[in-house]
């Protein structure tokens, strides 16, 4: 049980960093690769950690301390992409979202909500932020995925399939 608080609590440190990084940052973006950077330094430690533990606990002869290291791991690396789409869903404004933040305000009829968007308020962000965070580039007025954006493309519809969903906003 001792290994998998050790991963916990290296596994918010990570998200602790990341975030007090992020709130500091003077560029724009997401920032992901920081994290996968922090995260991946984090494991290393918390490696070190389990070494460490693994070591007192055989010399020591007890078989109360059964070692939980993979187990450990594997939910450690598998919190990485959980805390990724949350921080992800909290920086890109999306329709539904937008909707849901305006209601928050205060109750609205159709056309009331219409008159907040505006087709460039829809497209145009997106296309600058996925340019910035270097998933797509512009050449020529026309857009292509970068192969982090393919890749991420790929992801987005391996979950639609997985999860039986048709596309949304």
């Amino acid at each position: 049980m001792l290994y998998l608080f050790v991963a916990l609590f290296f596994f918010f440190d990570a998200v602790l960093i990341h975030l007090l990084v992020c709130r500091r940052a003077k560029e724009e973006g997401l920032l992901l690769k920081l994290f996968i950077l922090i995260a991946g330094i984090n494991l290393v430690l918390c490696w070190a950690v389990f070494y460490f533990f693994l070591h007192a606990v055989q010399s020591s002869g007890s078989f109360w301390f059964v070692p939980l290291v993979w187990t450990s791991t594997l939910i450690y690396v598998l919190l990485i992409p959980s805390y990724l789409v949350f921080y992800f869903s909290t920086q890109q404004v999306s329709p539904s979202k937008k909707i849901m933040l305006l209601l928050n305000e205060r109750d609205m009829t159709v056309k009331e909500l219409g008159a907040n968007f505006k087709d460039e308020d829809l497209i145009v962000p997106r296309l600058v932020d996925l340019c910035t965070t270097r998933c797509m580039v512009e050449t020529n007025g026309r857009y292509r995925l970068t192969c982090s954006g393919l890749w991420t493309a790929r992801v987005y519809v391996a979950y639609q399939w997985i999860l039986g969903r048709k596309k949304g906003g």
